[in-house]
C-alpha cells in the first residue's frame, strides 16, 4: 500500500463528526474537506489492477462490491 495523503484534524472535522455529517458537505472550505477531496481525486486516478495480488485487494474488492449493492437497494 502506497502513501496517498493525509487528512488534517481540524475543528470543522470535529464539528461535522459531532453533527453526524460529512465534513465535505457541512464545511466544504475546511482544510479537512479540501484534503479529502484531493485524496479522492488521487484515488480515482489509480489504475485498477486486472487481478488481485494480495489480501488487501480482496478486502477492497468485496467492500466496493458491497457498497455498490447497498446504493442500488437504498431508495
Amino acid at each position: 500500500v502506497s502513501y496517498a495523503g493525509c487528512v488534517p484534524a481540524d475543528d470543522y472535522l470535529r464539528r461535522a463528526v459531532a453533527c453526524r455529517q460529512a465534513v465535505v458537505r457541512a464545511f466544504p472550505g475546511s482544510r479537512s474537506a479540501i484534503a479529502l477531496r484531493r485524496l479522492a481525486q488521487r484515488i480515482t486516478r489509480w489504475s485498477r489492477p486486472t487481478t488481485p495480488h494480495g489480501r488487501i485487494e480482496f478486502f477492497l474488492e468485496r467492500l466496493l462490491q458491497h457498497n455498490s449493492v447497498e446504493r442500488e437497494v437504498q431508495p
